[in-house]
């Protein structure tokens, strides 16, 4: 919800500005955490706080660069820059953690701390250098009432363009579903399904990371004559199908590893042409406030779906499962991490179901505006 309120600054202040700003306050929580660490002073109460600060700010970043980038790049470029975004994603995805755990075991973490606050300082340098088009900036003063006011503002402006409202919904589905599979039970079916073998689940994550790593390379090359609604649905759809049902049937480590790729390859395409759509249905000086809208209904139901993803197969499918432990074993192979990969058929076929209505509704939709013109 925080992100409303930073809606209504991002639309009252330069973004250039905003994001040094940020920058600065990030860098300076991790050097108060390495002076901490100096002083033998930390303590998980202190790393939370900080965290949290830390947090607020990268909310203000990660925003205003959202912002940014769709007042330097053209609509033209601007599919293929997101396309090198979910890129780097998924190199950092896939590199993070080895670097990470390799760092950490040879130079310790007051040095990654270090090297942290020298990274936030190059890419400031970066920035600070970076000639930036024209802005287009509201002047009027901000406080509660005006916080309101913008909220009340994005509701309405989004409710005037359906299209917009649309995708609102269907991705607050998409969230729901991916919640309650990839962002809370993914490592235990295949650490269920494999005895806990902690190697085959490092695999499946270096699978996701390299599905977004060709994901965004492919964005970036390929160019498809029909329309970016139609590519958001059939992109998804084919994640949730490919993905979520390899993972949930596989019964070896190579259609693990598929279904991890399949499941991130196709998102590129869908996150690419959502940021084209919102780009060029909304003007520059309200885009501040109406992505945050736009951003905190979508991820409200994220959380929601890692909630019900647990209620569902503890007191629900674990109980399916039990009760016909014949039929699990002939469809899953056994019944370790049974439960958990229903959850997955039910989310990608569900998933599916819901992609097809959305993009039969835009064919039915054109083939009705043809046969008007003839």
């Amino acid at each position: 919800m925080f992100g409303i309120i930073i809606g209504s600054i991002i639309d009252r202040m330069e973004k250039k500005k905003l994001i040094l700003i940020a920058d600065f306050l990030i860098g300076l929580s991790s050097l108060v955490l390495f002076i901490l660490f100096k002083l033998d002073k930390v303590n998980i109460p202190l790393i939370i706080l900080l965290n949290f600060i830390s947090g607020i700010f990268s909310c203000i970043q990660d925003s205003s660069k959202g912002v940014l980038k769709t007042i330097i790049f053209s609509n033209d470029e601007y599919i293929k820059f997101n396309g090198l975004i979910s890129f780097l994603s998924g190199v950092s995805m896939l590199l993070s953690p080895i670097i990470g755990a390799f760092l950490y075991f040879n130079i310790g973490m007051e040095n990654i701390i270090i090297i942290d606050i020298l990274t936030f300082l190059i890419a400031s340098i970066f920035l600070f250098n970076m000639n930036i088009p024209k802005e287009n900036i509201l002047t009027s003063k901000i406080n509660l009432k005006k916080i309101w006011n913008d909220f009340q503002f994005s509701i309405n402006e989004v409710k005037k363009i359906k299209e917009l409202k649309t995708l609102i919904l269907f991705y607050s589905l998409v969230n729901l579903f991916s919640g309650m599979t990839y962002f809370s039970l993914i490592s235990p079916l295949i650490l269920q399904r494999t005895e806990n073998n902690g190697e085959i689940l490092g695999f499946v994550n270096m699978f996701l990371g390299l599905g977004f790593i060709l994901g965004g390379i492919s964005v970036s090359i390929f160019k498809f004559n029909i329309s970016k609604e139609k590519i958001i649905y059939i992109s998804i759809a084919f994640s949730f199908l490919c993905g979520d049902l390899f993972l949930a049937f596989g019964r070896n480590n190579v259609v693990w590893y598929l279904g991890a790729f399949f499941a991130s390859y196709f998102i590129p395409f869908s996150d690419a042409n959502k940021a084209y759509i919102w780009k060029d249905k909304i003007k520059q000086e309200n885009r501040g406030r109406i992505f945050a809208y736009r951003n905190t209904l979508e991820s409200l139901s994220r959380p929601i779906g890692m909630l019900l993803g647990g209620l569902i197969v503890e007191y629900s499918f674990q109980g399916i499962v039990k009760n016909n432990f014949q039929l699990i074993e002939l469809y899953f192979g056994n019944t370790k991490g049974g439960a958990i990969a229903l959850l997955f058929v039910f989310t990608g076929v569900l998933g599916f179901c819901v992609c097809s209505y959305s993009l039969l509704k835009i064919i039915k939709r054109e083939s009705i505006k043809a046969l008007s013109q003839t």
